[in-house]
């Protein structure tokens, strides 16, 4: 049996409303269709984050040393940051209530802009203890994904420098560098980064025209 559904609406801003409705139910059902292609196109951009610059250093260069991390305790950070991203990545769609419906507008969500969840991954911050005359063995607590994402060119540590003198007298955390008396610390410029440019946004700088792209096709 076949049913005809007939609906009439007299009011030009409820017709409007009503063929928006209807069109983004039909850009809904397509990218449910087609939702696999656009995973496809976050996933290969997702692991842009882990090739960056910043995160190579972190893995297997010398901002390791800088910060006193592990290549370990990068990987994993940087698998838990990339997690969270695609745990969180959304879009959705809106049309302007115009006279003629041609307007559609998509908005994708991405980042969370305090970063409170990845700057509480357990490894993206340890104990330090600095031999200091007034408290010899105190622990301090080095934030170092925080430095990294969040502060810039701010000195991150007043006092001391990294040294890369090592030699077998020598307590390394990493084995690679320490910090010795006199100097300061900041996040060398090449790898610094601040809430609004670091580098996962540098990583996903062009993922929102790359996503229009991929929408674009899927719903031509």
């Amino acid at each position: 049996m076949q049913t005809n559904m007939v609906v009439t609406i007299q009011d030009k801003n409820q017709l409007i409303k009503y063929i928006q409705a209807e069109v983004l139910r039909q850009m809904k059902e397509r990218l449910v269709v087609n939702s696999d292609n656009v995973l496809k196109v976050l996933e290969v951009e997702f692991e842009k984050i882990r090739t960056s610059p910043e995160a190579v250093a972190l893995i297997s260069g010398i901002l390791r040393y800088d910060l006193g991390i592990y290549s370990r305790e990068a990987e994993t950070v940087l698998d838990q940051i990339i997690e969270i991203i695609r745990r969180d990545a959304a879009y959705s769609f809106a049309m302007p209530l115009i006279t003629t419906p041609s307007s559609i507008q998509i908005n994708i969500t991405l980042l969370k802009s305090d970063y409170a969840e990845m700057l509480a991954i357990p490894e993206a911050h340890y104990e330090q203890n600095f031999y200091v005359k007034d408290a010899p063995g105190r622990p301090f607590t080095i934030p170092w994904l925080d430095w990294l994402l969040m502060r810039g060119y701010d000195i991150v540590v007043q006092s001391y420098h990294v040294s890369y003198n090592i030699n077998k007298n020598t307590v390394s955390r990493t084995g690679g560098a320490i910090m010795n008396k006199n100097g300061q610390f900041i996040i060398p410029r090449e790898f610094a980064g601040t809430a609004t440019d670091n580098f996962i946004t540098r990583s996903l700088v062009n993922l929102d025209q790359i996503l229009f792209k991929e929408f674009e096709s899927i719903l031509s």
